[in-house]
């Protein structure tokens, strides 16, 4: 790689992703916008307004859904992470639980078919929600810090990691006789 194909002149980016396909480019910044570009030839598609501290994001697998972790601001608000659909450009969900006030913690989809959503919080906890119902149906305990980032294995939906201020990073998985997503919610055990 020795020159720049496309670029975009604008504000500061705190995140971006980009498609399996390599089709859409995907960006949050400090304004509150999520943008949307086409690829290769970096042209905005869509711009989407947005009502709070945007700190990180995670592209589903196909392109077609993106995760956003909103920081709280205050006492008076709490953080969430918004589902949302990027060809109707609405959040069509939002899960509630973790911790999330002064660091940029990451969420990520993940089990079998992407059907859950997994995210670290400043409690030291890792949270699962279901991804079509937004039920939280687990917290794991096991570090002693801020969990900053969780990555669910792409060939695994019964794996994942999380790294956390406390120096580790853990392994997280379902017992290998019970193979359902349901398996998340009832022993996710840490190696």
């Amino acid at each position: 790689c020795e020159e720049a194909v496309g670029e975009h002149h604008g504000e500061r980016v705190v995140d971006l992703a980009v498609s399996r396909d390599g089709a859409r480019l995907v960006t949050i910044a400090p304004d509150r916008r999520i943008r949307i570009f086409d690829l290769p030839h970096m042209h905005e598609t869509a711009c989407v307004a947005d009502h709070e501290n945007l700190t990180s994001m995670s592209l589903s697998a196909d392109g077609k859904s993106l995760l956003v972790n909103l920081s709280a601001l205050s006492a008076e608000t709490r953080p969430e992470i918004q589902l949302w659909d990027l060809d109707e450009k609405v959040v069509v969900r939002k899960f509630y639980g973790h911790k999330q006030g002064r660091y940029v913690i990451r969420s990520c989809f993940g089990g079998a078919r992407d059907s859950l959503v997994v995210c670290g919080s400043e409690d030291s906890q890792v949270y699962i929600w279901n991804r079509a119902t937004g039920a939280l149906l687990r917290t794991l305990q096991g570090h002693a810090g801020t969990i900053n980032a969780v990555a669910w294995c792409p060939t695994n939906p019964r794996l994942f990691a999380s790294a956390s201020d406390d120096n580790t990073v853990r392994l997280w998985g379902c017992p290998a006789q019970d193979s359902s997503p349901a398996a998340t919610n009832a022993g996710p055990r840490s190696r």
